[in-house]
């Protein structure tokens, strides 16, 4: 996934049609924020080095050319530091040493942390939707307030709910099929939680990307 692809304009106005289109069905309010990285990696950058290190390490030891003793700590370090900063700088490289159970607690706690910083569960009918995804992580988490439950809600809401977080897994998933699976939130909610006629938008609609 492009990180770059969830920062464009075009992308802020489909995100926007997605969600303008599924509460004209329903009465939840839907919120979408974009990630980079929803936690730090640090650990994998680390390990990045210490492969390197080692790898240099062996190197030194077993070449058959000759090395002054002396440079080889300088060298190891030099390596450590290189693969640390690949690491760092290669998303793809990074996440092989990022389980993916941690991904997703920290996707989850980067949604937590927007659920409460936003004040989420103030609606009128508690009703919010907050839907996070990390880029990095390609992962989603979906959050309802006391209105939503997903799993009480029945077959239709949770396949949409899971259709949303299988949209940003994968290796090259796109912006348009997370836009899409969004949008089925809509006939699937529109049904446990249908529309009211004086239902009125008390969240932003604009996709928060950072």
């Amino acid at each position: 996934m492009s990180a770059r692809e969830f920062f464009q304009a075009e992308a802020k106005l489909r995100v926007r049609q997605a969600i303008e289109r599924v509460e004209q069905q329903t009465s939840a309010e839907i919120v979408v924020a974009v990630r980079k990285r929803a936690g730090g990696y640090l650990a994998a950058d680390l390990a990045w080095g210490a492969v390197a290190g080692l790898s240099c390490l062996a190197f030194l030891i077993y070449s058959p050319l000759p090395f002054a003793t002396a440079w080889i700590p300088v060298d190891v370090a030099l390596a450590f530091a290189a693969g640390a900063l690949f690491s760092w700088q290669t998303p793809t490289v990074r996440r092989l040493f990022c389980s993916a159970r941690s991904r997703e607690q920290n996707v989850q706690r980067a949604a937590l942390e927007v659920f409460h910083r936003d004040k989420l569960s103030r609606t009128q009918g508690r009703t919010a939707l907050l839907i996070v995804v990390g880029v990095f992580e390609r992962r989603a988490a979906v959050i309802g307030d006391l209105g939503i439950d997903p799993e009480a809600m029945g077959s239709a809401v949770q396949q949409a709910v899971e259709g949303v977080q299988g949209s940003v897994r994968g290796l090259f998933p796109r912006l348009e099929t997370f836009a899409r699976a969004v949008e089925a939130l809509g006939p699937a909610l529109s049904t446990a939680l249908p529309r009211q006629a004086d239902d009125v938008n008390e969240l932003p609609d604009e996709l928060e990307a950072s």
